[in-house]
């Protein structure tokens, strides 16, 4: 897996998180999150991590990526991984990755 080329640029699929007077996503983010879902099947909400927090989540998958032997890929199929086939890096359901998903979904559900 070491040939798998790997970029951390998500400038294509992001979208800067705008907050409305309640806390909430204002309107015109939520229609600029759905135009890049419906043309990219990805959008990125950008502001709503600190950069402690992204530069943590950017460590995990760093550690992933590293592994040349891919095991601790674990969401990702033994077809895509054996043919280089992986537009994202798949995280392992470790401790340190659960409680970095846990800390996004905390983070959307407040503005959602």
């Amino acid at each position: 897996m070491s040939e798998l080329k790997v970029s951390s640029d998500t400038s294509a699929f992001e979208v800067p998180a705008a907050l409305d007077e309640k806390g909430k996503l204002a309107e015109h983010c939520v229609r600029n999150a759905l135009t890049m879902m419906d043309t990219y099947g990805l959008v990125v909400l950008t502001g709503l991590l600190s950069d402690e927090e992204a530069d943590a989540g950017l460590e995990l998958m760093q550690q992933t990526i590293d592994d040349p032997d891919r095991a601790r890929s674990s969401f990702a199929s033994e077809t895509d991984n054996s043919y280089l086939r992986r537009d994202f890096c798949s995280l392992p359901a470790t401790p340190a990755v659960t409680g970095f998903a846990a800390t996004l979904a905390q983070r959307l559900e407040g503005v959602i």
